[in-house]
């Protein structure tokens, strides 16, 4: 899969859901089979998912981080 394809798929599942209140997600394409896509996203509730994934086509590990939390801060995983 071609970076680009994949970063336009992330971009319209997160626009087409109801739970998301507010987004902010940045996508750097380094070439068409390397990029990464970080963000926040703020769901209803006040929960809070932080991430980065770094996406590289034909590795089978892609390499990611992710903390989801609270209104209070308190992170849950």
């Amino acid at each position: 899969m071609v970076v680009a394809v994949y970063f336009k798929t992330i971009e319209q599942l997160l626009g087409d859901s109801k739970l998301i209140l507010d987004k902010t997600v940045d996508f750097k394409e380094f070439s068409s089979d390397e990029g990464m896509v970080s963000g926040r996203l703020l769901f209803l509730g006040g929960y809070v998912l932080t991430f980065m994934e770094y996406i590289q086509t034909g590795k089978e590990r892609p390499k990611y981080r992710f903390n989801f939390s609270d209104g209070k801060v308190n992170i849950h995983f």
